[in-house]
Order: structure tokens, then sequence, then C-alpha cells
């Protein structure tokens, strides 16, 4: 499924010199298919063994993730159980700061840890494991002996915000996924990449519920230092790369000749530092439209679950313990959800491996069934969440409200489906950069949707947000199948 060897760019061929010189110029499946594996960087066997950490670090966000408003709450309110009018107002302003805050460092950190995953993956992640640690780190000791809110906000928002923001959920996906994309078995491709967001989860939605058991919330910040440190731990004692010496002395090789071709990044080239990862669609115009569903899905996606507590708040009475148990179950259905399609795409392809000839043929069937597969959940995926938003607007009992968390939770499976179609359509050496650019979408959408959204039901409190969000979902799913088309036809005119 991924390009053959002719559509390959210069970078793509540099790598593949002394692999496949002699079958430079045959076009034909097997042969690329041939050659794509010979180009994976990483086993099988190494990628299966990242999985547990999306579980470790989505078990140690959760357990903060309600504990962190009151923590907020404290810092800012002399009693944080009954802030004050006027502590309020700051209270509202600071959450609303911080959150752009750790956006702003997410759009920053995307360059250098693009550029880091090309030289050490293992690092990226260790990187990004101890930055969202600290984050825990300054939250739980910052601010306390300040004297003023002024120096009270200064400390939370330079330390625990900037430490979050550049180690979002997002880049960790990312660096996760860049690693899965060197697989050289596409359906494996798919596969990883769904079960490492089903994994992750798993853990958003059951580590609020061991968080609530604690006395104390600061046991919280404990609890997620203890699952951060188990992570780090894993991570060196039973990860590396598996990848023989030859290969990786290659792709390292291609980033030393690859990096004389990127801009030298001043003060003065911020933008260039933030949109770098938007180079390789340049080369591919058919992927900004995939690019720009996912930025318009992660825009609606990022402000859904506050727009719906908000919504049940208001209209149904719902209390914080009430919205975690619906946020809890979307998260463990879009699990479920996740581990049984892999489950029947395994089943499928176990049933048709028997009627295929050779080893070449079976990858070949498999990869672009795999593809069609993960496309078609995309676009399902991304219509179920459009229609449950729509019904949204019209919840007036507490079980409906539960049962439309239910159906929106398949939508927060689609950009696992996005992702691993995406990455298929890319030579192996471009995989990581597509994800980039992918995950620049993510954290622009990110970045403005609070602002637009939450303004707007700010402003016209009710239906109206839900309608809104609905209709821009399914223009997402729209312009996905859009480029999906245009890729086809530049494939058939190619030939």
């Amino acid at each position: 499924m991924r390009t053959s060897d002719s559509e390959h760019n210069e970078e793509s061929r540099l790598l593949e010199d002394d692999q496949i010189e002699a079958t430079q110029d045959d076009d034909t499946t097997s042969s690329s298919a041939n050659s794509q594996k010979k180009n994976a960087a990483i086993s099988k066997s190494e990628a299966l063994a990242l999985l547990p950490i999306p579980l470790f670090a989505a078990l140690a966000m959760a357990a903060t993730a309600a504990t962190t408003i009151y923590a907020y709450a404290a810092l800012i309110c002399k009693d944080p159980t009954h802030c004050e009018d006027n502590e309020r107002n700051t209270y509202a302003g600071i959450v609303a700061l911080a959150t752009c805050i750790a956006n702003v460092c997410s759009l920053l950190a995307l360059g250098p840890f693009e550029r880091l995953l090309r030289r050490d993956r293992k690092a990226s992640l260790a990187i990004w494991l101890v930055c969202r640690s600290m984050s825990v780190v300054a939250l739980a000791t910052g601010g306390k002996h300040e004297q003023t809110q002024l120096e009270r906000f200064a400390k939370f928002s330079t330390n625990s915000q900037i430490f979050e923001g550049l180690a979002s959920d997002n880049m960790l996906h990312f660096c996760l996924n860049a690693v899965y994309a060197q697989v050289a078995e596409d359906v494996w491709v798919s596969r990883l990449v769904k079960g490492s967001l089903a994994l992750y989860m798993v853990g958003i939605s059951i580590s609020p519920a061991l968080a609530s058991l604690l006395g104390d919330f600061r046991a919280s910040f404990i609890m997620a230092l203890s699952f951060f440190v188990i992570a780090l731990l894993y991570l060196f004692l039973t990860w590396s790369f598996g990848c023989e010496e030859g290969s990786w002395r290659k792709l390292r090789k291609l980033d030393v000749k690859t990096q004389d071709a990127e801009p030298v990044l001043g003060r003065k080239h911020i933008f260039s530092l933030i949109l770098t990862p938007m180079k390789i669609l340049k080369s591919h115009p058919w992927s900004f439209l995939p690019a720009i569903s996912l930025f318009i899905y992660n825009f609606i996606q990022s402000y859904a679950f506050q727009a719906i507590m908000v919504h049940t708040s208001i209209y149904l009475g719902f209390s914080s313990k009430q919205n975690g148990f619906l946020i809890s179950i979307a998260h463990a259905v879009a699990s479920i959800y996740l581990f049984v399609t892999i489950f029947f795409e395994a089943l499928l392809f176990k049933q048709s491996s028997g009627r295929q000839k050779s080893r070449d043929t079976k990858d070949q069937v498999e990869s672009k069934t795999q593809a069609r597969l993960d496309m078609s959940l995309a676009e399902v995926s991304i219509l179920a969440q459009a229609t449950s938003l729509a019904l949204f607007g019209f919840v007036k009992k507490p079980w409906q409200a539960y049962g439309l968390a239910a159906t929106l939770a398949l939508g927060l499976a689609s950009p696992s489906y996005i992702k691993s179609y995406f990455i298929m359509l890319f030579p192996y050496s471009e995989g990581p950069k597509a994800l980039a650019a992918l995950t620049l979408m993510e954290v622009l959408g990110s970045l403005l949707s609070p602002v637009a959204l939450g303004g707007l039901q700010t402003a016209q409190p009710g239906k109206g947000v839900f309608f809104i969000a609905a209709s821009c979902m399914t223009f997402a799913a729209v312009l996905f199948g859009t480029g999906m088309l245009m890729f086809r036809s530049s494939q058939r005119t190619a030939k």
C-alpha cells in the first residue's frame, strides 16, 4: 500500500541504495514490498514492547486530571472549597490562560521532538516522561510560599504548564506512532497505532476512579509520579531498538544528509520552527485535506467534553462525580471499540491468509484490505461522533446523556484510523514526518478550540454549540473522504 520505489523522494532513495540497487527500476508490487521490509528500522517485537508506555502514562495523567483543578483553586483561593467572587474570576482566568500556555509550548516542542526522534527514539520518549512528571512536581510544590496571587500564578504557569505543554498527550502519541510507522508490515502498523490508543483510553478511564479512593488530593500527585517512574524504568530496562547495526547506521547517515537541508533556526525564525512539520505536505498535495480534517476533528474534540459537562451541569444538575463517570464511560467504550476492531481485523486476515499462494501476494492483499478498513472506520467513527453531538442538544434525562457518551466514544478512535491509514501512503523514511504534520494539526486544533467554542457556548449557552460542532465534524468526514479520492486519482494518473 505504501508508495513504490519509483515514487520515493531523494531521502528515501538514499536509504535504499545499499539494499535494493539491483531492483531500483523494478516497479512490481512484490519487489516494492520486499524492499520496504528491508527498510524497516524497528522490529515488530520491539514495537510491541512499547505498548505498556501509553497505559502507564495515561494512568499518571488521568490520576491528576480532577485534582489539578482543585490544586488551581488551592493556589488562588484562601478556602479552595468556597472561593469568593473575585477569587472565582481570577481562578477561571488562570485555568484558561494556563491551558493557552500549555498549547503554545506544545506547538514549540513539536519541531525539536520530530528531529530528536530521527536520532534517538528512546531518548525522545524518556524526555517526554521526565517533562510530564516535572509538571506534576511543579504543581504539587509550587506557589505555596508566595504572598500574592500574581506570584502564585507566575510560579505555577512557568513551571507546571510549560512542562505539561512540552509533554502533551498529542506529543506522546506522536513519539509512539513514529516508532510504529517504522515497522515493516502495514497491518501491524495499524494494529500498533490502534492498540496504543486503546491502552491509553483504558488508563484514562480507570485512573480517576483509583485517584478518588485516595483521601488527600496530594496523594494523587504521588500516584502519578509513581506511574511515571514505573514507565521510565520499564523503558530503560526492557526496550531497545532491535534493528540490525547496518540498517541503523544507514538511518543515522540519512539524518545527517537531510539535516543540511533544514533551515537554521534562530529567534527570528519562530514560525519556521512551528511550521517545519508541514513541509512534507507540499510534496503530496492530496495530503492537505486529510490533515485539515484532523485539525477540524481535534478542534471540536478538544472542547467537546467541556461543552458536554457544562451542558449537563446546567440543564441536568450533574455533579463533578457524575460528569467524571460520564467521561470514564466514553473512554472505556472507546478502548473496547478499538480492541474489538483489532480482534475482528486479525480474524479476517487469518481466514483469508490460506487463500494466498505467495508471501508477497499475501502482504499486498493485507495492506490494501487494511487501508480500506481504516479509511472506512475513520469515516464511520467521525460521523458517529457528529450524530451524537447533534443529539446532545436534545438531552433531557441523565440516562440519555450516558447513552450518547457511549456512542460519542466511537469518535474518540478516529485519530488512530486516520493516522494508521495516512502513514501507509508514505515511504518508511517519511512516516515520522507525516505524523509530525498531523500532530501539528492536532495541536493547532487544541489551541483554537477553547477560545472559539468556549466563547460560543458562553455567549449562547444551549443547543447551538452542539449543532455547530456536529456540522464541523461532518465537514471533516467529507474532507477526509475527498482527500483519499484525490490520492487514488493521483495513483492512477502516475500509473
